[in-house]
């Protein structure tokens, strides 16, 4: 294999895991009024409807590989603003014992 082909290969796993675990910002609506964090937060979680995130995805996701150091106590911070912008629009976050986030949109809430 050669160099070109190893970077070329790099650059299609990197696109497939950013795809798969990173939000990005303009997942939600400007109207939302998210930070571009809480965007990111909330994006990932829109990903996972119904399903428990796990606090270290939820730090790759946001902060990426300048992740290192970062403490679940940051998440709990972002989920704790972004918790109260969505219920505005119908949605409701919750937290689960385990160690993540999940979000779903309340029953009756319009589209």
């Amino acid at each position: 294999m050669t160099p070109q082909q190893e970077i070329e290969g790099l650059r299609a796993r990197v696109a497939f895991l950013e795809s798969r675990f990173a939000a990005p910002a303009d997942e939600c609506p400007y109207s939302w009024g998210l930070t571009r964090q809480e965007a990111k937060f909330i994006g990932m979680l829109l990903r996972s409807t119904g399903q428990c995130v796990p606090f270290p995805a939820l730090i790759y996701a946001i902060w990426g590989v300048r992740s290192h150091g970062l403490r679940e106590n940051h998440i709990k911070v972002l989920a704790c603003t972004s918790r109260k912008k969505m219920a505005a629009h119908g949605y409701s976050v919750h937290s689960f014992k385990r160690g993540g986030y999940a979000i779903e949109r309340d029953k009756g809430a319009a589209v």
